[in-house]
């Protein structure tokens, strides 16, 4: 019995020095599973076995050092990699193979981009074989600083390939940008941060900041009403409507209450204004 005891505190210290090491208590849901799978628009392939796994998932889990970072890659086809993270819930990671870049699930932190390894390509490569990727999303709505604004397909260009800007070169005030498109995908629905720095003219988009050409720097400010159309400074023309309406109220409502002939003259004796009436009887 004692014998037996000692093999149980054995293979408990033993399980116990297992999960407490970096690797496996950082992310407990990761190296559990040993099936994925990539997904497009005719179905699902299902990719087993725990080598590959830990090449995929385990790459989109686990934040690979600066050099396997990549830049938000054009919009285009791309496959959505579903993942379990438990009986119940399922997350999901996308895979541009035009870039070869993959975008990890949202539980693994602050959305960015991850550059597929050739391990993570051949692992990929039957299903992709098997499937067709889903189209390049349409942008159907587009917001600049919570304003929605015309046109939103125009707003796939802040993807394309820009010059890069200095990191960090962008202040005062930036506008946030936010694009929905006819299916999620890696560039839309909160998948990526995209900020606008009118004052130096730069955007950040998911890890870098790129220098933007006049023609979508302007259709940002004025989508946004972040400058007016002659290079000053605007107000949304909901906001300019509304204090123009309100303007003209309050004239015509002075007009009734103190013309002579005014319908609301009678009214004046509730108000505190220093009529001459008032003033003649509170004369000495």
């Amino acid at each position: 019995m004692a014998f037996m005891g000692c093999g149980w505190l054995g293979l408990a210290l033993a399980l116990a020095a297992l999960f407490a090491s970096p690797s496996v208590a950082a992310q407990p849901h990761i190296y559990q599973r040993q099936a994925f799978e990539l997904c497009g628009p005719s179905g699902c392939e299902r990719i087993v076995g725990r080598t590959n796994y830990e090449t995929v998932v385990g790459l989109l889990a686990v934040a690979p050092d600066p050099s396997g970072h990549a830049t938000p890659p054009p919009i285009a086809p791309f496959y959505e990699i579903r993942v379990e993270l438990s009986r119940t819930e399922t997350d999901r990671g996308f895979f541009v193979p035009a870039s070869q870049v993959l975008k990890p699930p949202l539980y693994a932190g602050e959305p960015g981009w991850i550059r597929a390894t050739p391990e993570a390509l051949e692992v990929l490569a039957p299903a992709m074989r098997a499937i067709s990727p889903w189209p390049a999303p349409q942008i159907t709505d587009a917001r600049v600083g919570g304003r929605v604004v015309a046109d939103p397909s125009f707003y796939s260009a802040l993807y394309d390939e820009l010059p890069k800007a200095p990191p960090g070169q962008g202040v005062g005030t930036g506008a946030t940008i936010t694009l929905q498109s006819d299916r999620s995908s890696p560039w839309t629905y909160g998948f990526n941060t995209l900020k606008y720095f009118p004052d130096d003219n730069v955007l950040y988009r998911g890890g870098e900041w790129v220098q933007l050409p006049p023609a979508i720097s302007e259709r940002l400010k004025q989508g946004g009403g972040l400058k007016g159309p002659e290079g000053t400074s605007g107000m949304p023309w909901e906001l300019a409507v509304i204090s123009v309406l309100g303007v003209l109220a309050l004239a015509s409502l002075a007009a009734a209450l103190f013309h002579p002939r005014g319908p609301l003259r009678r009214y004046r004796k509730w108000l505190f204004f220093p009529t001459p009436s008032r003033l003649r009887r509170q004369a000495p």
